[in-house]
């Protein structure tokens, strides 16, 4: 995959098909968009390119700056991209000049004449532009008008109800993991670096890794959830923690790892969190030994539930 971080690093090609968009959580929607760009580039025998943005623009555009918490970083992406056999992925750099760009103007500026725009799929409710005026019909005027067609994605339904990124950080923060996961295709997934904690667990008998998780990351409602740990190449079963365990006076808010039957050091290491299943809300245990047992249940769960998972 030929990752691109300007617009200057990509060589020109007349005849290139476009998508872009955020694609955040890159969902079953999103997955749908990337076949459309495979299959259309191949019939029409065109270039193919994915153009998304770094950083988020409603980073760059919000005027009260509250955080943006994504589903995907940038890190995740570019490793669900390479899994989506993309040839050509542009990360464009978002600023607030291009923000005040017209649809035609970035079309004509950035996608025709430093790319070679010949064909521009986008999703049915996507839009380009400053004020977001490039709708679907707009751009289709525009396509008319400088020479390329438009084509639109038909939304992809689940339950009759279109999947989005925005249901799926809703169904995160409320705690629906299974919605969430079914609307990715895939667990919901979690990359940080394991980073030193209070080594309290090691101590109940349960030694837990603390991830550093990137702070535009969102992380799943507090609780406890079944979790698969990727860890260089491979996986394990565990238990992960969000929250501030109660339990436990004066903890940060953070995720917290228990790998079942590991005994590594990992200190600096990086790991990958799927979420499976999550198992309950976070509890103020009124003892350490009341906590170990809650624990040995929920590791209990975790262990079915994993099991299970992994056979299918």
């Amino acid at each position: 995959m030929h990752l691109y971080q300007t617009i200057e690093d990509i060589p020109f090609f007349e005849n290139t098909v476009i998508t872009i968009g955020t694609f955040d959580g890159i969902h079953l929607g999103h997955q749908e968009i990337i076949r459309d760009l495979l299959s259309v580039s191949e019939h029409r025998k065109a270039r193919h390119l994915l153009v998304t943005f770094n950083p988020h623009p409603l980073t760059v555009v919000n005027k009260e700056k509250t955080p943006v918490l994504l589903l995907t970083t940038n890190q995740e992406k570019k490793y669900f991209f390479q899994k989506s056999h993309l040839d050509n992925v542009l990360f464009l750099p978002f600023t607030l000049g291009m923000a005040k760009l017209s649809a035609s103007e970035f079309i004509q500026t950035v996608l025709m004449k430093k790319i070679g725009l010949k064909g521009l799929l986008i999703g049915f409710n996507h839009s380009l532009g400053h004020d977001r005026t490039g709708t679907p019909e707009a751009l289709k005027e525009i396509g008319e008008r400088l020479g390329f067609f438009i084509q639109c994605i038909d939304p992809v339904k689940m339950n009759d109800q279109i999947v989005s990124s925005t249901g799926i950080r809703q169904m995160l923060l409320y705690g629906d993991l299974e919605s969430a996961n079914a609307w990715l295709g895939r667990p919901y997934s979690v990359q940080g670096n394991v980073i030193s904690g209070k080594k309290l667990g090691r101590q109940l008998g349960f030694p837990t890794a603390n991830l550093d998780v990137p702070k535009d990351k969102l992380l799943p409602k507090d609780g406890v959830y079944a979790v698969l740990i990727h860890y260089e190449s491979e996986i394990f079963m565990g238990l992960a923690n969000i929250g501030y365990a109660p339990t436990i006076p004066g903890k940060a808010h953070g995720l917290e790892i228990y790998i079942d039957n590991f005994k590594e050091i990992i200190y600096n290491k990086d790991l990958e969190i799927r979420f499976i299943k999550r198992l309950r809300d976070e509890e103020k245990f009124e003892s350490s030994e009341t906590m170990v047992q809650q624990i040995e249940n929920d590791l209990q769960k975790a262990r079915a539930v994993l099991a299970s998972y992994i056979r299918r």
